[in-house]
């Protein structure tokens, strides 16, 4: 194979045909995968079959590196697999711009400020997460608590332009097996309980009372 051109036959005008289609996609490649000197080209072999088209990679001249890639008895065939090797080269140039071009990641307003000292481990407790279902289902966890005994969550949201929220939520149906289940737990939840309620507390003061968006009545 001529390294200078993607055909070895330049008489060949089935060759010419691919070349000229997918020759540049060959070479974007090709600078992109192999080493200086080595590139992709197309291939025609005529043996005791007839003719066969083909995809391989060469080495620099006065090498004898040669690697096929893909073959076919007919061009059209080999031009399947060229297609597939300009949409990669599409695809990768496409990715490079993405992720070169700037990204709007979101930064909570309460970022940098000391948080208050909790009596709980809170697991995950603070956090600075994008929730976002879509553009029109915007949300933005900052402190998530479960309470596993009597299966409390208390979470902290930070939307753009509005106050804060918080939620309560839970299982409203919970089986019970017997009456002594019920004490068990009370006796568990009982100070747990108060000292969790206590953190939830602190949480959400020191959020209201860092919150540059004020709420307003509205009447």
């Amino acid at each position: 194979m001529n390294n200078q051109t993607p055909t070895t036959n330049s008489s060949d005008s089935d060759l010419l045909s691919l070349a000229g289609k997918y020759g540049h996609a060959l070479a974007g490649l090709s600078s992109r995968l192999l080493p200086n000197g080595y590139r992709l080209g197309f291939t025609r072999t005529v043996g005791g079959d007839g003719a066969r088209f083909g995809i391989e990679v060469d080495g620099p001249d006065g090498t004898d590196f040669t690697y096929p890639i893909a073959g076919a008895p007919d061009a059209q065939s080999v031009e399947i697999f060229a297609q597939t090797i300009q949409r990669l080269v599409w695809a990768a140039n496409n990715a490079a711009a993405d992720h070169d071009r700037p990204c709007n990641e979101w930064h909570s307003r309460y970022e940098g400020l000391e948080r208050p000292t909790l009596v709980l481990r809170h697991d995950p407790g603070w956090v600075c997460e994008d929730v976002s279902m879509n553009d029109s289902e915007v949300g933005h966890r900052l402190f998530r608590s479960d309470f596993e005994p009597l299966e409390l969550s208390f979470e902290v949201y930070e939307n753009d332009g509005s106050p804060i929220s918080v939620s309560f939520g839970g299982e409203i149906d919970r089986t019970v097996r017997d009456p002594e289940e019920l004490l068990e737990l009370g006796d568990k939840a009982t100070d747990e309980l108060a000292k969790w309620f206590d953190d939830c507390a602190t949480v959400t003061d020191w959020f209201q009372r860092h919150d540059t968006i004020k709420e307003t009545d509205h009447e």
